[in-house]
């Protein structure tokens, strides 16, 4: 009996609330400078005091509550939030936009085990993104406490707003939603608590377990909860659990370290077919990079130097034409996987890089010069585990030792896994693999014994 009266007070009370957070919004309607329309609604704390800044809360709906009313997208999670703010001396602004019924968040199927980030947001998240920043600006937010959460086509809206401006929040709980795990690095300083159940027929549960999965693996602060035997309702237990939005509440942004990077640089990739290629395919490092950079708010212009093929002495003959004719401020310089196949002893003269007219007009005084001169030639084994590699300078025979608990065997002919007795595989690819022009027409991949 006192069971059965507890649970229906608490039904009357989450009613009650439900009634009461619709008169705590606001419905508004905010309109870009291209005449689009953005329906939302809206809370401020009672009283702002003097000074003060208070958290941004920003709430995305799922499929269900999409529409033109501008009150649907209050029905789940809304009431929880507000109330659990007044209720904790925590109030803050609350911003919940609401998606027309032919749009989504995201622009991608909901059923799918993967998908990729869209190059440009869809037309709702696009102002979202531009409201958010408005509202950062014009009202007295405390930038290092700004939430984003969401349910459903909203989780997924959660994931992909936060993967476009990290830089913006202190922490994200997307609820039955999915990600692009290709963007999982831009959550290393947010973190985030992702909530999903096992038994979600509409958006499959493995779609936060491969996010997380992917978090995990980067080091990122993610927290996982998979409620068992619940369905697509997982904002019910997700949004329920007090400790759940005292975790949210409680997380502030983490200071970003300071790149000395800034916009409007000029950054050049001079290398291989590595940078050519990581400048034309969007997970090449090359991309990699200047997405990081603009995720931290520096739009930097990419000067692409790299070329298939090419060894030191391509670049030197290159360097003033493709690089340092265009001014850059900084460069990033790849090279050496085409040159060991070629040997280092007889390609010593040609592959000495002089790269003091690079860094002379930016760092006066520094006059340093890059020279391939050493040549690995013997490695030392401990328990069948390399210990040392032995190298020596090609010009002097001067031998050095090199000891590391790790060694990466980038030689390009394997040459430390043949000093150490192991079997190998030689040869090239074939040609269309990676668009190699010096590449053969068909593989010619060999097994070298022991």
């Amino acid at each position: 009996m006192k069971k059965t009266m507890f649970w229906g007070a608490s039904l009357f009370a989450a009613a009650c609330w439900a009634g009461v957070v619709h008169d705590m919004t606001e419905a508004k309607t905010w309109t870009d400078a291209n005449g689009k329309t953005f329906r939302y609604r809206w809370h401020a704390p009672a009283k702002i005091e003097q000074g003060r800044k208070y958290p941004l809360v920003v709430l995305m709906h799922g499929a269900g509550e999409r529409g033109t009313n501008n009150v649907a997208q209050l029905a789940i999670g809304a009431t929880e939030l507000l109330k659990y703010a007044v209720e904790s001396g925590d109030d803050c602004f609350f911003l919940a936009g609401q998606v027309p019924g032919n749009q989504q968040w995201v622009d991608v199927p909901w059923s799918h085990l993967d998908h990729r980030m869209p190059e440009k947001p869809s037309e709702t998240m696009a102002l979202l993104i531009e409201l958010v920043e408005k509202t950062m600006k014009e009202k007295p937010v405390d930038r290092d406490r700004v939430y984003a959460t969401g349910i459903s086509m909203g989780g997924y809206g959660t994931w992909d707003l936060v993967s476009r401006k990290p830089e913006w929040f202190a922490a994200a709980m997307p609820v039955c939603g999915g990600a692009d795990v290709r963007q999982a690095w831009k959550f290393k300083n947010v973190p985030t608590w992702t909530h999903h159940g096992d038994k979600d027929g509409v958006v499959p549960f493995a779609r936060s377990r491969r996010m997380t999965a992917a978090l995990w693996k980067l080091g990122c602060p993610v927290k996982y909860t998979e409620y068992p035997n619940v369905g697509h309702g997982s904002w019910t237990p997700a949004y329920g659990t007090r400790k759940n939005l005292e975790w949210l509440f409680s997380q502030k942004r983490k200071a970003v370290p300071r790149v000395p990077f800034a916009s409007g640089d000029k950054i050049a990739f001079l290398g291989d077919s590595i940078t050519q290629f990581g400048a034309e395919r969007p997970t090449g490092y090359v991309h990699l990079v200047m997405d990081g950079l603009a995720a931290q708010g520096v739009k930097a212009e990419l000067v692409a130097a790299g070329v298939s093929g090419n060894m030191s002495h391509h670049m030197r003959a290159r360097l003033q034409k493709d690089v340092l004719d265009k001014k850059p401020r900084w460069m990033f310089f790849s090279c050496g996987v085409n040159d060991a196949p070629n040997g280092y002893e007889d390609a010593r003269k040609k592959t000495a890089f002089d790269a003091k007219g690079l860094v002379g007009w930016a760092t006066p005084g520094v006059k340093p010069a890059l020279e391939l001169r050493q040549h690995v030639y013997a490695v030392e084994t401990v328990s069948n585990r390399i210990a040392a590699v032995v190298a020596r300078n090609v010009a002097t025979g001067e031998e050095t030792r090199y000891r590391a608990r790790l060694f990466c065997d980038a030689t390009g002919d394997a040459t430390l896994a043949r000093l150490s007795g192991c079997e190998t595989m030689y040869g090239c690819e074939e040609r269309s693999r990676f668009n190699e022009i010096s590449a053969p027409v068909t593989a010619t991949r060999r097994r070298r014994p022991v």
